[in-house]
């Protein structure tokens, strides 16, 4: 909401700017409206503006494709979610300064490409970099030199959230045995102002069992080793984990025990290593969500743990 004056006068300057018709018989020459003199909240409100444009015409999906399971992929559905996904080879990758999905505005100069992009991050509810064990170029590093590009550290500063929803394929082809870091960790610790992180795990990666036996879940030192989560408790501003733990089929479920008894260890560890880190009275809230069929997109419901 506008309550100044200086913001009254500006954007009625602006509208007046726009719905003028130019007669030269009666006018002076137009005068130019620099976008960047304008408040910051007239600014806002003009971008939003132009969001809604690009996202009608199309402007957001030039780099759009489906994956398996028929999902849009490497779009930009602001402020609903932003998705981008590992590659087959390095050329495959979007362009670091001006990727495919970028609205209208932010093409106009690097001034205007860096207002709009931090303003799309601050208000995008998922971001959202899918994990592929068949592609062997990961996206979370180029979305980590993505956000190297804004001044001032601009870029990772505006995230708010990170969503991994195939993070169980990290260390697939390794067996648990690579030294190197999770690169998706990696990307949490670089955002400062991470408030919320979202990742997904197969049962069938952290839980094993035989033919009427029960299940057997992977211990919480191994799992935090094989996935180099540890690191994550750096995270200081974070407030809610949100855990998703994949299902397959009702008749996996015949065997005794729960298959996803590791991820609750791990949100209870969470929960406990932030709580001894926080000040009195601040939680991270961490949240478990059973899911059944193919990852759709945006965030879950889960139970508090």
């Amino acid at each position: 909401m506008i309550t100044t004056d200086k913001g009254v006068h500006a954007l009625s300057h602006l509208f007046d700017a726009i719905t003028h018709t130019f007669d030269p018989k009666f006018d002076a020459p137009a005068t130019r409206i620099n976008f960047l003199e304008f408040p910051p909240e007239i600014r806002s409100k003009i971008i939003d503006y132009s969001l809604l444009g690009d996202l009608d015409s199309g402007t957001l999906e030039k780099a759009m494709h489906h994956d398996d399971f028929s999902n849009p992929c490497c779009v930009w559905n602001w402020p609903d979610q932003l998705i981008i996904c590992d590659k087959e080879k390095e050329s495959d990758l979007p362009n670091t300064m001006f990727p495919k999905w970028l609205p209208h505005l932010a093409l106009t100069n690097h001034q205007m490409r860096g207002e709009v992009l931090v303003h799309m991050l601050k208000t995008t509810d998922c971001v959202t970099l899918k994990y592929d064990k068949d592609l062997p170029v990961k996206i979370a590093p180029w979305f980590s030199k993505f956000l190297a590009t804004f001044p001032a550290n601009e870029g990772f500063e505006a995230v708010r959230n990170l969503n991994f929803p195939h993070i169980h394929w990290y260390n697939y082809n390794d067996d648990g045995m690579t030294l190197a870091p999770n690169p998706d960790v990696e990307l949490m610790l670089q955002c400062p102002n991470l408030e919320r992180i979202g990742m997904t795990f197969h049962f069938k990666r952290i839980a094993f069992f035989h033919p009427y036996d029960e299940w057997n879940p992977m211990a919480l030192n191994r799992f935090l080793s094989w996935w180099k989560l540890r690191p994550m408790l750096g995270c200081d501003n974070l407030k809610h984990v949100y855990i998703g733990g994949i299902m397959w089929h009702s008749g996996h479920m015949a065997q005794d025990g729960d298959p996803l008894q590791t991820l609750r260890d791990f949100g209870a560890w969470l929960r406990e290593s932030f709580a001894e880190k926080k000040p009195e009275g601040q939680k991270v809230l961490v949240t478990l969500h059973p899911r059944y069929g193919a990852f759709r997109g945006g965030w879950d419901e889960g139970e508090p743990l």
